[in-house]
């Protein structure tokens, strides 16, 4: 296959994220516990790559903010946890109080 000097090209990030030998049958539903291994644990790797997902790019193209967006990610999800947005196995759907 001929590329031209001096043409962009794109991965196609769907399809890298969507692809049914990496991610099963299912690839295009909503399925948290792919990325759990048998114990419920968090997998080191899903499909060889480190986060389990292509979509800060790969190689040397890699997103450089990618440690931010997750950073954010994990401060969302405490913030949701000490303000009591998250639902609670025993009430569910009854926030805890907020405290005064």
């Amino acid at each position: 296959m001929f590329i031209p000097k001096g043409t962009i090209c794109f991965q196609n990030m769907r399809v890298l994220n969507f692809n049914t030998e990496v991610f099963g049958s299912n690839a295009a539903e909503f399925d948290p516990s792919r990325y759990l291994d048998k114990e419920g644990r968090v997998k080191g790797q899903v499909g060889g790559k480190e986060e389990g997902h292509v979509s800060f790019g790969y190689g040397r193209r890699m997103c450089p903010g990618r440690f931010v967006a997750q950073g954010t990610l994990v401060i969302d999800d405490a913030t949701g946890v000490i303000l009591g947005v998250y639902p609670e196995s025993p009430g569910y759907g009854h926030p805890s109080p907020m405290p005064h």
